[in-house]
């Protein structure tokens, strides 16, 4: 049992220390300009909600296009690099980056990328770069080739790579197109960091079935798919709804309106699916082609279901899963659909039809009504579209002492901070070696929570190399720590609390 704990509070979910992987801190909302609808032209733009421990404030844009269903990512300090459609790049000055047009967008594509309202939800997702090559970003992107038989959609896996050291900065699309694979693919493309804290799973359902492809995305390329059969057959009404894996990367999460809920284990070392559970669409309120999505707390212990109108929670650390749904939320006015676990800890939510606000549920990491469900909660400048963005969960690392965890060292290189034991019941040691130990400056010791916050401080006393921190009070999580020494940042990791 005390195993299993461990393992279970291995919380690879969170929130990195301040100023580092922050590829999502910057989230691009809107619509293109319409003066067919009834708006002000500022309704009919683009919104920028840029995110810190809290909203920290929202600003509007002239928007190139209309994101229907859309990915973006931000550099490591939070700042917006791109953003991409099915059709189009867009670059930090919303406009097309350079050899950013003509990403395939289906049989029409002067048609489907007009304005770039590109019909498919989940159809794209954004990486960032791998640490061999810092400046190239990946986009992997599904089009749609043809429909033979009828509701057979045969597509391509695509993939386009940015270069954000080209144009001064602004990026170029390299290269766009590239054909990894070519079947009969749903929506819903979604991936989850490899447990050895670089590579990246990707996975899309097959049509009408219960077939998952699997691809491992690594710096040499993208390998698979492999092929998983699991849990029920979807009906051909496959279209719609919402996939996610939850930020510790051990659950995945599909739902939509013909058939339900679905809900699996997932190995991050093997690429493996396990233990279906499944609560099919006969059993939750109707929702006759109606919006739906899905959404995991940061510490993953709970999933929320948006169904049309109503909103459940699902605490997934109970025995009976299923049973233990709760009602927590209702939209009164606007549908609830997709949902987006934001750097600030809330969920935002979507809506199917076009409005300036998104639904918040403020702490979704409580239980019941508790989590405090808001419609409307955050208002935009601008209208937006019934799609959130399409991105894994970014501060996912490496799962210490895994099997497949072969990119750590194995020894403690020259320089290296020691924290001992880690994980840990409740006291840790912290040792400087040598060359940054400094008589006269002595460094400070922080710890901070999932959400970025700072939950334990100490100093090292003159003269001593080693601290002896007493952590009892904290609650068994996983947390940051980073050592400074002046305006110096000497070492920083990760910390696991395991009772």
């Amino acid at each position: 049992m005390k195993h299993a704990a461990v393992l279970f509070l291995l919380f690879i979910f969170s929130i990195s220390l301040p100023a580092q992987d922050k590829y999502d801190y910057t989230w691009p909302n809107g619509y293109v300009t319409d003066i067919s609808l009834n708006d002000s032209i500022q309704l009919q733009g683009g919104s920028l909600i840029h995110f810190g421990p809290h909203v920290e404030r929202i600003s509007y844009f002239r928007i190139p296009l209309y994101l229907s269903s859309y990915t973006f990512l931000c550099d490591q300090a939070g700042n917006l690099l791109f953003y991409a459609t099915g059709c189009k790049v867009i670059n930090a000055r919303h406009e097309l980056m350079e050899n950013g047009d003509g990403l395939y967008g289906g049989d029409n594509p002067n048609n489907n990328c007009q304005t770039s309202a590109y019909v498919t939800l989940q159809g794209e997702i954004a990486l960032p770069s791998f640490p061999s090559q810092p400046d190239m970003y990946y986009i992997l992107h599904l089009n749609t080739l043809q429909d033979d038989p009828p509701y057979y959609l045969s597509r391509d896996l695509q993939l386009t790579t940015v270069d954000m050291s080209a144009t001064q900065g602004l990026g170029r699309v390299a290269e766009k197109n590239r054909n990894l694979f070519h079947g009969f693919m749903a929506d819903q493309i979604m991936a989850v960091r490899h447990a050895n804290g670089r590579d990246w799973w990707v996975v899309v359902p097959k049509l009408r079935s219960n077939t998952y492809y699997i691809w491992l995305f690594s710096p040499a390329g993208i390998q698979g798919p492999k092929e998983q059969d699991i849990g029920p057959e979807w009906t051909w009404r496959d279209w719609g709804g919402q996939a996610t894996f939850s930020p510790d990367g051990s659950k995945y999460a599909r739902c939509n309106y013909d058939n339900g809920l679905l809900l699996m284990d997932f190995d991050r070392c093997a690429g493996v699916f396990s233990n279906p559970l499944h609560l099919p669409a006969t059993l939750l309120p109707p929702n006759i082609g109606g919006p739906s999505g899905t959404g995991f707390s940061a510490s993953s212990k709970y999933l929320y279901l948006s169904w049309l109108g109503t909103l459940y929670q699902f605490d997934i650390q109970s025995q009976e899963v299923l049973a233990s749904r709760q009602l927590v939320g209702q939209s009164l006015t606007y549908s609830m659909f997709q949902q987006r676990l934001a750097p600030d800890g809330k969920i935002y939510m979507s809506s199917s039809v076009g409005m300036n606000y998104l639904h918040v549920i403020h702490e979704p990491e409580k239980a019941g009504t508790e989590s405090r469900f808001e419609e409307t909660g955050l208002q935009l400048p601008a209208r937006r579209g019934w799609n959130m963005p399409n991105l894994p969960w970014l501060r996912l690392y490496e799962l210490p002492g895994s099997p497949c965890d072969t990119l750590r060292p194995p020894n403690p290189q020259p320089g290296q901070i020691l924290l001992a034991p880690n994980p840990s019941p409740d006291e840790i040691r912290v040792t400087l070696p040598e060359e940054l130990y400094d008589e006269n400056n002595p460094a400070h010791f922080r710890l901070y929570d999932a959400l970025g916050r700072l939950v334990y401080h100490s100093r090292w006393e003159r003269g001593a190399r080693a601290l002896i921190a007493d952590l009892s009070r904290l609650p068994a999580a996983m947390y940051f720590w980073e050592v400074q020494s002046g305006k110096e940042r000497k070492g920083q990791g990760k910390l696991v609390l395991a009772r």
